[in-house]
């Protein structure tokens, strides 16, 4: 896209447990082991995806995915991206959803949606 060479935004996927976890060894090997070379590639070829790490050989990719993880190593910045939630709190995200919600996605009101989203990340 113009203006985003040497850019990668990135969407991360996340395994979580409870903090009350009964098996928190066994999750803790699980964790260990999903992030692994071996079990990122087996997990990001189906889903269509990149694995978010470095050393990973792309020949072991989907030819797609392999270029996708050539723009990936070759950036210079990873910022993070208000779609997935990263870049700002999930109040803030509740309120740029509401602001395409009531301004955009029906009265396609291209100010006041801008209007709204500028207010949300500003609070």
């Amino acid at each position: 896209f113009p203006g985003t060479e040497g850019i990668y935004f990135y969407h991360v996927d996340s395994i979580v447990a409870p903090s009350n976890n009964p098996s928190r060894e066994e999750t803790i090997a699980w964790q260990k082991f999903v992030g692994t070379k071996e079990a990122q590639i087996a997990f990001n070829n189906p889903k269509g995806s990149v694995p978010l790490r470095t050393d990973i050989d792309p020949s072991e990719l989907t030819d797609f995915l392999a270029m996708t993880y050539e723009d990936l190593t070759d950036s210079e910045a990873y910022p993070p991206t208000i779609a997935h939630g990263l870049a700002v709190t999930p109040k803030t995200m509740g309120a740029c959803k509401t602001a395409f919600g009531d301004n955009f996605m029906g009265p396609f009101n291209v100010e006041a949606t801008a209007d709204a989203l500028v207010a949300a990340v500003s609070e």
